[in-house]
């Protein structure tokens, strides 16, 4: 079984990619949050620090794209694959309304034609050695969506299809369809990803027994609340809390060094401990207080109390 590290925006940057590759082991791919091409720069600052293969040694990362130019998604592809890599990703499930409004991400698929032309002219250009993956939903709307979304897909050689058994309208709301993902098994012409919904072992296994054929899992949220659970599927050690304090404090550290100071770091972590404490139901008030901490001083103490 592959495991892949699900992007998320503000978390899963090189720096926390770095320190769960370090700490845990089990993901083999992870995807960087998605990268935005603007006109003449391509890509910003920022992407381009997240992407720089020096920040990503030893990492077997697949850079992420959201957009719905085919200028746009080819100037990104000849730059990746200027930089080494081999493989990119479509992201085409985002439900964010600044994403979707603009057409972009599971926004995209409202317009099966102009998705079909975007296909069309993306593999007609893309450079050589080059392979395209795809993240997607199963519509805007409706389930049965997928059906005709599937068969556009099937039109091209995409090297992999990552599915979200969701509607755009479901956000993260609502039960899984587990139909249309087996729909997906069934008919996709290449290798189909499961994603949605894993955040125990028990959430695994259930999905497994259902569909002993996956190879491929890609967990996101699952894997921020419990660095170690690819461990634990595999049927290793659950997560201590020593090793999540050590975890947590030398990812706090990572980021002051890398962002010059405490305080933003402290932010980032916020950001994590929103996921970390649905570990500690019991606890939901200390973790507020955690969360809502103004200055770094406040958060280190407190912190330190919560582990003590």
């Amino acid at each position: 079984m592959e495991f892949y590290l699900a992007p998320m925006e503000g978390i899963t940057g090189y720096v926390y990619r770095n320190q769960l590759q370090k700490d845990f082991e089990g993901v083999t791919k992870y995807m960087t949050p998605f990268l935005a091409p603007v006109p003449k720069k391509v890509l910003k600052t920022k992407e381009r620090r997240d992407i720089d293969v020096d920040n990503n040694a030893g990492i077997p990362l697949v850079p992420q794209v959201l957009t719905k130019s085919v200028e746009g998604m080819l100037q990104v592809m000849h730059l990746l694959a200027d930089m080494g890599y081999q493989e990119v990703n479509l992201n085409l499930g985002c439900p964010a309304s600044t994403v979707v409004t603009k057409g972009k991400g599971s926004g995209f698929l409202k317009n099966p034609g102009d998705l079909d032309r975007f296909f069309e002219g993306v593999f007609d250009g893309m450079p050589e050695g080059m392979a395209l993956s795809v993240k997607t939903r199963l519509g805007m709307w409706e389930p049965s969506e997928f059906k005709n979304i599937l068969a556009i897909y099937n039109r091209y050689p995409i090297m992999e299809l990552t599915v979200h058994p969701r509607v755009r309208e479901e956000f993260y709301g609502n039960e899984v369809h587990l139909d249309q993902f087996a729909y997906a098994l069934s008919e996709s012409r290449c290798p189909v990803v499961y994603n949605g919904d894993i955040t125990s072992v028990e959430d695994y296994e259930r999905l497994m027994e259902r569909f002993p054929q996956i190879e491929k899992v890609m967990i996101g949220r699952g894997l921020i609340q419990n660095p170690a659970l690819v461990r634990e599927i595999r049927g290793g050690m659950p997560l201590s809390e020593e090793e999540l304090h050590h975890f947590l404090k030398e990812l706090y550290e990572s980021y002051s060094r890398e962002l010059g100071n405490h305080k933003d770091a402290m932010f980032r972590l916020k950001e994590v401990w929103g996921y970390v404490g649905k570990n500690y139901p019991d606890r939901s008030r200390e973790i507020r207080n955690l969360i809502k901490a103004k200055n770094e001083a406040d958060y280190e103490q407190m912190v330190r109390a919560f582990f003590s």
